[in-house]
């Protein structure tokens, strides 16, 4: 009996180290998809002062190209970052993109296609309703028409 309820706490334990991982993996992709966004902002700010900075010395005619060169380096910093944050953000989807196409693999049984759904921008066919996308996290759009999964 005694062998019986060590079994069930080892299950219970794997269970439990099982979704802990899960929710860091989802508290990190959201973390990285928030730092992207943050970092795209902070880069239309930029691009819109530089774009007034044009703007204001064409006026003047006093546009000189050296005031930009500086902008313009924060430009393709930010981009740079937004790149590196983006392959984290690969990186960290991609077992569970290979565990998912296992898990197809291995199913015995065809799966009906998801028929009332979503889709993203990204691609992925969100339930029929939802407010958010469950793979990247962007808000959709709510006039958008029910879409099959494939």
């Amino acid at each position: 009996m005694a062998g019986f309820f060590d079994k069930v706490v080892v299950g219970l334990n794997k269970g439990v180290n099982t979704v802990s991982e899960g929710s860091k993996l989802i508290v990190e992709k959201a973390n990285l998809n928030t730092q992207i966004k943050e970092t795209e902002r902070d880069k239309n700010r930029l691009l819109q002062n530089m774009g007034t900075l044009v703007y204001n010395l064409h006026v003047n005619r006093e546009i000189e190209i050296e005031q930009c060169i500086g902008m313009c380096s924060e430009v393709s910093a930010m981009d740079q970052k937004i790149m590196a944050l983006q392959q984290q953000l690969q990186a960290l989807e991609m077992p569970k993109t290979q565990t998912m196409q296992y898990t197809q693999t291995a199913a015995s049984a065809p799966q009906a296609p998801i028929v009332n759904g979503v889709r993203c921008q990204c691609g992925f066919v969100n339930k029929e309703g939802a407010k958010f996308c469950a793979k990247c996290g962007q808000m959709l759009a709510a006039e958008t028409a029910p879409q099959e999964q494939q």
